[in-house]
């Protein structure tokens, strides 16, 4: 089954891709690449997941499903070690 880290993440990546897909058609539209990757990289890297990372920085559970999820696109969970 695939799998994300937080959901809203993508949907929001691709809310403001949307933005960006529709400026193309205007003079220029392409300076609206901005908007999606500026989005992306706050969400990545400033607020969204390293906040959570923060927050639950003490719940081993956490951790682990931290480590075994992809952080922005949908896909396969990684592989665990458990003995």
């Amino acid at each position: 089954m695939l799998s994300i880290f937080l959901p809203s993440v993508i949907l929001i990546f691709l809310f403001f891709t949307t933005f960006f897909i529709i400026a193309l058609s205007v003079p220029n539209g392409f300076w609206f690449i901005i908007s999606p990757l500026t989005i992306t990289l706050l969400l990545l890297f400033i607020s969204g997941v390293p906040m959570l990372e923060k927050k639950f920085t003490d719940n081993p559970k956490f951790q682990e499903y931290a480590r075994v999820t992809p952080k922005f696109f949908p896909w396969f969970p990684k592989k665990t070690n458990h003995s």
